[in-house]
């Protein structure tokens, strides 16, 4: 949930039932990333996440991280 020092300020949301099924942290103050940062694949059966050297994988619904773990990839700046 938001909070002054760390919001939380991407939820993805379940529309049929108005449920979230995940919530992300925004970019640090100050800090910036070339945008998206999120891509879905076709189906909508999985969700990429771009950080600071990371992609990290969220299968649907449950939204849980693929395989509990992020892909390394230093210095990554955009993902396709």
């Amino acid at each position: 949930h938001d909070n002054q020092s760390n919001p939380q300020s991407v939820i993805v949301w379940e529309v049929s039932t108005g449920r979230a099924l995940r919530s992300f942290l925004g970019v640090p103050a100050g800090q910036e990333m070339e945008w998206p940062l999120f891509k879905w694949s076709h189906d909508g059966s999985m969700l990429a996440r771009r950080g600071p050297g990371v992609i990290s994988v969220y299968s649907t619904p449950d939204m849980g991280l693929l395989d509990k773990r992020s892909l390394k990839i230093p210095e990554v700046q955009s993902f396709e």
